[in-house]
């Protein structure tokens, strides 16, 4: 497994773990959700990585060689095409949880104090999945 999505997985977890507004069904349900999209990206992604080396592993590559020139760049725009497929997937239901949650913690906070921690904490949290989606985005990308 990419190490992205196991970082993706574990920053997921956490938040489902502590979020105390989510039921059991819609924390059930993202656990379903993600089980299910990783698993298909996981596999379509392995199946053309296992491809592209197969085809390497058998005809080498030479960088001079128009066939594998056109083969390598085929590569490359199949795995862009399968990320951009899985990306929306991915972050946007990771979005929704955060943004509920971060509103509802806001909303339910007793004191001045801790909408302001709450709050500021919205910042790490907001790098944090910035980051891990830069990393998905860039399991697509080719040079």
């Amino acid at each position: 497994m990419e190490k992205i999505l196991l970082y993706l997985i574990i920053f997921l977890a956490v938040f489902l773990i502590l979020n105390r507004y989510l039921r059991w069904w819609a924390k059930s349900a993202f656990v379903v959700f993600y089980t299910i999209v990783i698993y298909y990206f996981q596999k379509g992604y392995t199946k053309l990585n296992n491809d592209y080396e197969a085809y390497r592993s058998e005809n080498g590559y030479n960088h001079n060689d128009a066939a594998d020139v056109a083969m390598q760049e085929n590569f490359w725009d199949m795995q862009t095409e399968h990320v951009a497929a899985y990306q929306g997937f991915l972050l946007i239901p990771a979005l929704s949880l955060l943004i509920y949650s971060y509103y509802k913690w806001l909303q339910k906070a007793p004191s001045r104090t801790r909408r302001i921690l709450i709050g500021t904490s919205i910042i790490p949290v907001s790098i944090l999945y910035l980051f891990i989606s830069l990393q998905v985005a860039m399991l697509g990308y080719q040079p």
